[in-house]
This record gives C-alpha cells, structure tokens and sequence, in this order.
C-alpha cells in the first residue's frame, strides 16, 4: 500500500524523502511521501527533522494528515513525552476532518485510543474508531464503506 502511494498522485517511489522536501509545490506526494518514510522507518534512517513534519502539519491548516503524521513521529521517536501536546496534535486532526489517505485515517484512529479514556479524546477516539472501522484499508485515499 505505501509504494502506491506516491504512484496514485504522481510521486517517484523511490524518493519519499524528496517528496516531502517538495511540499509546497505538491502538497499530496509530501503527504504520501512521509507516509511511506514514516511506515519504512526511513524518517528516522534518513536523520529527517520533525521540523519537516511541523511546516507540513502547519502550512495546510485544513488538510488533517499533517498533525497525524506529526504525532506518530514524535511518539515512535519518543518525543511525545508532553502527553498534552500529542493530544493537541491527534485533536486538531480529528478538528480537521477524516484524513485523505486510508493509513494516514489508520493511524490517527490508533494514537486516539491511547488517549479513549482521557476526557478530551474519549469522543473523537469513538468516532475515528467507527470511522476506520467503515474505511477500506486496501485503497490508497480514504474511502468510507457506508451502510
């Protein structure tokens, strides 16, 4: 699923890393290309700056993958120590709306349920957990199967 990723909005397989360094022009390969880094664990191999993951998270304030990716990277490095901060992130996702690619929705539903219990998460784990619950994980952008 990952290498399909960058094929289905036009991105090189094999350079996930220029892909996100190619944010600004394309936005989407940025995207699929630190979903792909991320899932690799080539991010970390790569000695990639989260501050690379803050700009995606921030320079498109109405795409919700940006602070999903943002809050898995910081946990996966164990840097997500201020437990208030990656609520902040995984919250404003969810604020955002369901995110357009079918891992990046996955991923978001699995950091919201180690908060399911805490107050401000309880009600947007329940509902990113139906909502991933309803994706179909073999598509690359997120569709929903209803009913």
């Amino acid at each position: 699923m990952l290498e399909s990723l960058l094929w289905s909005i036009g991105g090189k397989v094999d350079n996930p890393l220029a892909a996100i360094a190619g944010k600004i022009d394309n936005p989407l390969a940025a995207i699929a290309g630190a979903l792909m880094a991320i899932g690799a664990g080539r991010l970390d191999e790569a000695k990639i700056p989260l501050g690379w993951l803050e700009n995606l998270a921030n320079q498109f304030p109405n795409v919700p993958d940006g602070p999903v990716l943002l809050a898995r990277q910081r946990r996966l490095r164990g840097e997500a120590t201020d437990t208030r901060h990656h609520r902040a992130l995984l919250l404003e996702a969810a604020r955002r709306g369901v995110p357009g690619f079918s891992l990046a929705l996955d991923w978001l539903n699995e950091e919201l349920a180690l908060y399911a219990t805490h107050s401000d998460c309880a009600e947007a784990a329940k509902r990113f957990r139906r909502l991933a619950l309803m994706a179909d994980p073999s598509r690359t952008f997120t569709v929903l199967r209803v009913g």
